[in-house]
């Protein structure tokens, strides 16, 4: 294959499955990295973006089987920060006081997609990064709405961050579970207080909203597991939270 044909091949398989991709080089290889954007739900028991992640995830499964075949080696990305390298290459503009990144035209809702294509290299041009952080004058809503104070002006304190403490249900507080407000999966809780994020939300999908009707069954929780994933569908952490909820009135 003639080597200035190669690009324009790679490019014509990436395109059939993201319409915005971005390159970044990490060694002799190749990042490609895309936003998935997500609308988050009503309901709060389960954060859109773990559906949304886990769709990306086979979107770029699909992705790496399409290169593979045409005879190029891809895989997904692993123990490599994708906020860094999504700030690098411009598909994220700026660094929240939330400790999310965000882009211009999703804000913070948007899942970082990505695979590696190996020993392979891209020149391209990166997009102007914004000058001015939009939370450097902003009034911090997102401080003022953590339940757990897990946002300051210094930065984040992710030991007090619900999702990280979510990880661990045995060690939640009262406080802790008052602020879940009913969640099981994700916080949200500092997107939704953002003002650069839409206001709008869509009513979770029937076929979900009905796996989570009882999240004590672990035949649910198995179902779950369709939607975000067998790595956050855990039934030992899901299965606590949501008899600490339970407990408290929240769901």
């Amino acid at each position: 294959m003639p080597k200035n044909q190669i690009k324009g091949d790679i490019a014509q398989i990436i395109a059939k499955f993201i319409t915005e991709p971005y390159y970044i080089e990490l060694d002799n290889d190749m990042l490609v990295l895309w936003a998935y954007p997500y609308t988050p739900y009503n309901n709060l028991t389960i954060d859109a973006y773990y559906v949304a992640s886990h769709d990306c995830f086979r979107q770029a499964t699909e992705l790496i089987g399409e290169l593979t075949s045409c005879a190029y080696r891809a895989e997904h990305t692993r123990d490599i920060s994708l906020q860094r390298y999504a700030l690098n290459c411009g598909l994220a503009e700026f660094r929240g006081a939330n400790g999310l990144v965000y882009n211009s035209k999703y804000g913070s809702r948007y899942c970082i997609g990505s695979i590696r294509i190996l020993c392979y290299k891209h020149t391209g041009t990166i997009p102007a990064r914004l000058s001015v952080v939009p939370c450097d004058n902003c009034t911090a809503p997102c401080m003022d709405a953590c339940p757990t104070g897990a946002l300051t002006r210094d930065g984040q304190d992710y030991s007090k961050c619900l999702r990280q403490i979510m990880n661990t249900p045995n060690k939640l507080t009262e406080g802790n579970i008052r602020g879940l407000g009913g969640r099981v999966l994700g916080c949200d809780i500092c997107q939704r207080a953002c003002p650069v994020n839409s206001d709008k939300y869509i009513d979770m999908p029937n076929e979900l909203y009905d796996t989570i009707s009882d999240l004590t069954d672990d035949n649910n929780i198995r179902k779950l597991a369709q939607f975000v994933g067998s790595n956050m569908s855990k039934p030992r952490i899901i299965s606590a939270i949501t008899i600490l909820n339970n407990a408290n009135n929240l769901m």
